[in-house]
């Protein structure tokens, strides 16, 4: 696995890292990543931190993110098998071939509640 980040910006924040180059399976992968409120997340911490009143998060301190990639030859079954769980065992589909195209990725708060758009040849 080859990987490559030409450039990248971190402030306490935004962190962006811009262009993403990868070889992952055998395939080829490029994009870039950004994430405001990178230290802010929805996801439950072991140290309790203060929160605004109403226990609510404000929506200006949510961590927000995209990624957006695109992928050439990817390999589907090494792919299924890392993104395979108990509750989605992609593992059982047994795919075979390569695919080809965009992924994005979008959230606002926990990246666990993110919404994925796929398009793939």
């Amino acid at each position: 696995m080859a990987a490559s980040v030409r450039a990248f910006r971190s402030r306490p924040i935004a962190y962006g890292c811009l262009p993403i180059k990868a070889n992952l399976f055998g395939g080829d992968v490029r994009g870039d990543a950004d994430v405001t409120n990178w230290k802010d997340s929805a996801e439950p911490s072991p140290v309790r931190r203060q929160r605004a009143a109403g226990g609510r998060v404000a929506a200006e301190s949510l961590q927000r993110g995209s990624v957006r990639l695109q992928l050439a030859g990817f390999p589907l079954l090494p792919a299924t098998e890392m993104l395979s769980s108990v509750k989605l065992p992609l593992d059982r589909l047994a795919l075979a071939g390569s695919a080809s195209g965009n992924v994005e990725t979008v959230w606002v708060g926990s990246i666990r509640d993110a919404d994925v758009r796929l398009k793939l040849a």
